[in-house]
């Protein structure tokens, strides 16, 4: 009897550890590519996720000047990190339901974002 419990509950954690792997938020393609926002005042901010954990992003605004950052999948968010003159500044992305992403970064969201490609 204990052999089966035991069994039984080693199926649970094998199956529940599948189902958590492979939730979209937790995959690195779901968020590979580039993503765009237009905001309100006109200016296209685009991230680009690229494969590896490095990427960049500009704005419509600010003519010929990228930012890079790094980025990785933590608790079914992306954080993305950018260091410049000693400071680290951390966007957040949270995937909706929809598929697009909410960034969140200074203590405001910002969205949505669309996948480009």
């Amino acid at each position: 009897m204990k052999k089966q419990l035991l069994s039984f509950a080693l199926c649970l954690m094998i199956i529940s550890c599948l189902i958590g792997c492979s939730s979209p938020a937790n995959n690195r393609s779901t968020y590979q590519g580039v993503w765009a926002y237009s905001t309100p005042q006109g200016n296209v901010i685009t991230f680009y996720f690229n494969d590896g954990g490095a990427g960049y992003y500009e704005q419509s605004a600010e003519k010929d000047t990228k930012w890079t950052f790094t980025w990785e999948i933590k608790d079914g968010v992306v954080v993305a990190t950018r260091e410049a003159l000693g400071t680290k500044f951390t966007h957040v992305f949270k995937l909706n339901n929809d598929g697009t992403l909410t960034r969140s970064y200074d203590g405001k969201d910002e969205g949505p974002y669309v996948k480009k490609n």
